[in-house]
């Protein structure tokens, strides 16, 4: 609000923070007819340095008060409520598939199923800063856990030093299947519905090979994401929900028609129960 002065910004004036020109009437006769421009002073702010020495000034040196809470309140949160939090971290930080070692060496720490929950709702916080931040991909996920994330996270967890932002979105991703796995007998009885004759033939003929795979990785995500905490109507098509639950890194392409339009949620723990036999 230029009515109120610049007083305020006494505090943050630095070097290079604030650049102004002039504009004359003659300049104006070069403008195009509609323009926002008037003649006098014009001022412009470089955010990013107010920003920086505002920090400097502010928060540097204080205290960090953090909240040592044992759970993450909102966890899976976003897809209750439709919304792909992975897909936009992809968006904004490049992400590739996370080296199987370190993967490996994530998963040791976590053997036990409680821990691989708690491994999963800490990969959710990481996935969501990212969005916020942008770091750069090839930073390591203990050097931004570090700076970023919680106390409790950056210092419960030994993170691998071969897993960067940029594995972030695959961690989750197979973290999420072995959570997964255990929550299937979890599944409310109105997704029990048994498949019939005619539905068990159609799925035979399309869940072969790695489309079995596929098909079992998407219907796991399902249940975890939704169905566990009944946020789905038993009535809805499975197809309504196979592109919010498909892996985003690296992409997965989903064979046409792998889930037939007869296919409801309703049938989610027999068809689970299935690609998981053929999956054998």
């Amino acid at each position: 609000d230029f009515n109120t002065g610049l007083d305020y910004l006494a505090k943050l004036g630095c070097a290079g923070a604030l650049c102004a020109w002039e504009v004359t009437p003659q300049d104006m006769a070069s403008e195009p007819a509609g323009s926002l421009q008037v003649p006098g002073r014009s001022v412009a702010y470089d955010f990013t340095l107010l920003e920086q020495t505002a920090a400097e000034l502010f928060v540097d040196g204080k205290v960090l008060l953090d909240a040592h809470g044992e759970s993450f309140p909102f966890s899976g949160d976003a897809f209750r409520r439709n919304y792909n939090f992975l897909s936009e971290a992809c968006a904004r930080v490049t992400q590739e598939a996370a080296p199987s070692d370190g993967y490996d060496e994530l998963m040791k720490a976590s053997a036990l199923a409680s821990s691989v929950q708690e491994l999963l709702t800490d990969l959710e916080v990481l996935v969501a800063a990212l969005r916020r931040i942008r770091p750069q991909p090839e930073t390591t996920i203990f050097e931004f856990s570090s700076h970023w994330l919680p106390t409790r996270i950056a210092t419960r967890r030994m993170w691998p030093s071969d897993l960067r932002v940029c594995h972030a979105v695959h961690l989750y991703e197979c973290v999420e299947l072995k959570c997964a796995e255990t929550t299937i007998e979890q599944l409310s009885d109105k997704y029990r519905l048994p498949l019939d004759d005619a539905l068990k033939r159609q799925l035979t003929s399309r869940w072969k090979g790695a489309s079995a795979r596929t098909a079992l990785n998407v219907l796991l995500r399902m249940a975890l994401r939704w169905l566990v905490h009944e946020a789905l109507s038993p009535e809805l098509a499975v197809a309504e929900y196979v592109l919010s639950a498909v892996q985003q890194v690296p992409k997965e392409e989903l064979p046409p028609g792998l889930f037939p339009s007869t296919l409801n949620v309703c049938h989610i723990f027999d068809a689970l129960k299935m690609a998981i036999q053929v999956c054998k």
